[in-house]
């Protein structure tokens, strides 16, 4: 990728079951991952728990996020995304979603 940036999340809310995914699991079979993410655009499921470190958040939490990393938030938080560039982004993930 030619173009990459350092970021950040800002939890503007959490829930008590909120999460981040950051960085890949050790010796996961990359081949295997691409695969199952190319079928879950069929699907619209994808495991990522299976392939990405999973952190819990509260709100105020802030993630570092360094460039090139696998990232994505999970549901029940309200996550402010910050880039190396100027850039906002409120990202809002179901907080009190059924």
């Amino acid at each position: 990728m030619p173009y990459t940036q350092d970021e950040s999340y800002y939890m503007l809310d959490a829930a008590e079951d909120a999460c981040v995914y950051l960085g890949l699991k050790e010796n996961i079979e990359p081949a295997q991952m691409m695969g199952q993410l190319r079928q879950s655009e069929v699907t619209g499921r994808f495991e990522a728990e299976a392939y990405t470190e999973k952190w819990p958040v509260k709100k105020h939490d802030h993630i570092l996020i360094p460039a090139r990393t696998v990232h994505c938030s999970g549901t029940n938080g309200m996550v402010l995304e910050i880039s190396a560039t100027p850039i906002f982004s409120p990202l809002n993930y179901g907080i009190g979603a059924a």
